[in-house]
């Protein structure tokens, strides 16, 4: 079964649409092009759920490090990769793959980035749940979901994977 758009959810993302990179702006999302997503699918197939290519043309790539209740995380990086910034990964050309051997799974398709060289995946064949490298299980069942307590806590991943700081807070 496909999943489908939550309205409330995809609306408050909107709010921090830009059509250019803005670096004055916490949260900020930059519609993704119809021709970028083509050229991904010719090369990697539907490795990305149509969920997350409907968030890329609608919201876009980019940045949450607000939420909407007033947390925010600078040491997080809390970006939505783009469809080249996935494809770099996938062909195993990104920097990440020359410090980090098993950066991630065959099966896995990274769509989050966590800063440091840490991404939040989906698994080709388990929908849209959102998994950590290798981890055992998903902790959002689907990318609604992730997306839904991100917006209520920006750095919810952390507790459940007992993830330290990545950097210190100045």
């Amino acid at each position: 079964m496909e999943e489908t758009i939550v309205p409330e959810v995809w609306g408050w993302y909107r709010q921090f649409v830009r059509d250019r990179n803005d670096h004055t702006t916490p949260n900020l999302f930059v519609p993704h092009g119809e021709a970028e997503i083509q050229d991904f699918e010719r090369e990697f197939g539907d490795a990305l759920p149509p969920v997350y290519l409907a968030f890329l043309q609608q919201i876009g790539t980019g940045r949450l490090t607000a939420d909407i209740n007033g947390g925010d995380t600078l040491d997080y990086e809390n970006s939505f990769l783009s469809t080249s910034s996935i494809a770099e990964i996938l062909r195993r050309n990104s920097v990440e793959w020359r410090i980090y051997p098993d950066f991630i799974d065959d099966d896995e398709v990274p769509f989050f980035s966590l800063g440091n060289n840490s991404v939040l995946v989906f698994r080709r064949g388990h929908g849209t749940a959102v998994y950590y490298p290798f981890g055992k299980s998903a902790y959002a069942r689907n990318f609604n979901q992730f997306l839904a307590r991100l917006m209520t806590d920006c750095t919810f991943y952390r507790q459940l994977f007992r993830l330290p700081l990545l950097a210190p807070r100045k």
